[in-house]
């Protein structure tokens, strides 16, 4: 079991239908916008794509915590997760968690 953490980081997700001939779009899009890196509040982010639905997609990134999550949001426009999805004919839902464990 993982201990509990001191600080609440955050999960935030974008998740989208993208068609079959966006995928690589979409990829590349993530590709080019890792390759910049990222602020050093950004623990983790991954681009997944659904097994059982292949045109579900997302972008899943953990924060440390909701102010730094804030504050990127704030200091960037327009943001890029969003932008990479929209490239690809795509407009994704946000959703943010709070990490319990």
């Amino acid at each position: 079991m993982r201990p509990v953490m001191d600080e609440a980081r955050v999960m935030m997700i974008l998740e989208a239908r993208v068609a079959p001939e966006y995928w690589d779009v979409l990829e590349q899009g993530y590709r080019d916008r890792a390759a910049q890196g990222f602020p050093a509040e950004l623990i983790d982010i991954f681009l997944i794509q659904a097994v059982t639905e292949p045109a579900v997609w997302r972008i899943v990134s953990v924060w440390s915590s909701q102010d730094a999550l804030d504050a990127y949001r704030r200091s960037v426009y327009p943001l890029s997760g969003p932008a990479i999805f929209r490239a690809a004919g795509a407009d994704p839902a946000v959703s943010i968690f709070r990490i319990i464990a």
